[in-house]
């Protein structure tokens, strides 16, 4: 038997998406989601902003 989905609407943030501390918050957001809801992130990116989200942990240790 297959496992059930489900898919909710999150917060839109009104920056500009290759701005680092837009992609920074998003990680963040994304990073305290997945300890409240004890999940596996998927984050999907085009590869300029992956380059930037990639940096961006490396920088601050931001781990997913």
């Amino acid at each position: 038997m297959p496992h059930s989905s489900t898919v909710n609407i999150l917060p839109i943030l009104d920056l500009k998406p290759t701005d680092l501390s837009c992609i920074y918050t998003m990680l963040l957001f994304v990073r305290d989601q997945v300890k409240k809801l004890n999940t596996a992130p998927s984050v999907t990116f085009d590869q300029p902003l992956y380059i930037k989200a990639v940096d961006i942990c490396i920088a601050e240790t931001v781990v997913l």
